[in-house]
């Protein structure tokens, strides 16, 4: 996790020095003007089990956790692996025993430079993105943020060599 987000923000660096429109620079671009910010939204009262199924059926990473608006916690496929696979967890159980507590949040207002730096520094791979009055509205992954980045610079995401450090002198290849 910390080699790719390395990765990514030595990537931004470097596009943020070449001639890059300003609509599309990360350092610039919103997090609320993504697409297709899909996301699970559960009470906390909601049992493991359940749960599982949603994870499953929806294809996504994490549940977030409500009580009321509030966002209370999230559930994430680290936490199955860390918490429950290998202690026999009851299917009724609550996934408020198990989920994270006050997770890290993002506001739809925050940059998206922003958001892959509290994930680098806070080494986790989804954020709640919550609207200016708080309200939750979806869910960033790096996944996301990956195709976004890949998506409006695919030359320079082609391009990249395996090690970002790396510094060619001349332009490789057929």
């Amino acid at each position: 996790m910390s080699r790719l987000n390395n990765q990514i923000l030595i990537y931004l660096l470097r596009l943020r020095k070449t001639t890059m429109s300003p609509k599309i620079d990360p350092f610039i671009e919103k997090v609320g003007n993504l697409n297709e910010i899909r996301h699970i939204a559960a009470e906390e009262s909601t049992p493991y089990g359940q749960i599982i199924e949603l994870l499953h059926q929806k294809r996504l990473p994490s549940v977030t956790l409500t009580s009321g608006d509030a966002v209370t916690g999230i559930f994430t496929e680290r936490d199955i692996l860390n918490k429950c696979l290998l202690e026999n967890i009851d299917d009724k159980t609550p996934i408020s025993e198990l989920m994270t507590r006050n997770p890290m949040t993002i506001q739809t207002s925050s940059t998206i430079g922003c958001a892959i730096e509290i994930m680098h520094d806070r080494r986790i791979r989804n954020l709640p993105l919550l609207d200016e009055s708080g309200k939750l509205v979806g869910l960033l992954t790096v996944g996301r943020l990956i195709r976004f980045l890949a998506n409006h610079h695919p030359a320079e995401v082609v391009n990249l060599p395996p090690r970002p450090s790396q510094v060619t002198e001349q332009v490789e290849g057929a």
